[in-house]
């Protein structure tokens, strides 16, 4: 992939994706951390732009993958399929325990900011989602 579709699939995770004026994956972590982070966190904010970079990073190869797996998969002998299906899976799984280690602190920040607790019950314990919990059945 050449660098300015990686930077493209970098964007896509943007919040300023429409309007940003970046032309480089550090210059986006940058303008992302100068929107997000109003205050100077200096070890937090140097944490999460590397994190920032490194999933615009991921999102890229991600892209290479599914590109990868569309052009090859048809030529593949079974056995290559399921090796190269067991590895992507196993991406997979690494992402989910990065979300989970995120979701923790994301949940204390969150549950810090909540003053009035009689909309806590409305708003519940949790940001986005609770990796820690097993889903409940669904109902009939």
């Amino acid at each position: 992939m050449d660098s300015k579709a990686e930077f493209q699939h970098a964007l896509q995770l943007s919040p300023l994706r429409h309007s940003s004026a970046a032309t480089t994956l550090p210059g986006l972590v940058d303008e992302q951390l100068r929107t997000l982070v109003s205050i100077p966190i200096r070890r937090a904010g140097r944490a999460l732009g590397r994190l920032v970079q490194q999933l615009g990073a991921a999102n890229c190869a991600a892209h290479e993958l599914w590109e990868l797996t569309v052009r090859t998969l048809g030529s593949l002998e079974r056995q290559d399929r399921i090796a190269w299906f067991n590895a992507k899976r196993f991406a997979c799984f690494q992402l989910a325990k990065v979300l989970d280690t995120l979701q923790n602190p994301l949940r204390s920040t969150y549950q810090a900011l909540i003053d009035d607790m009689s909309t806590a019950g409305a708003k519940g314990p949790n940001p986005l989602f609770d990796m820690s919990r097993p889903c409940s059945a669904p109902r009939p």
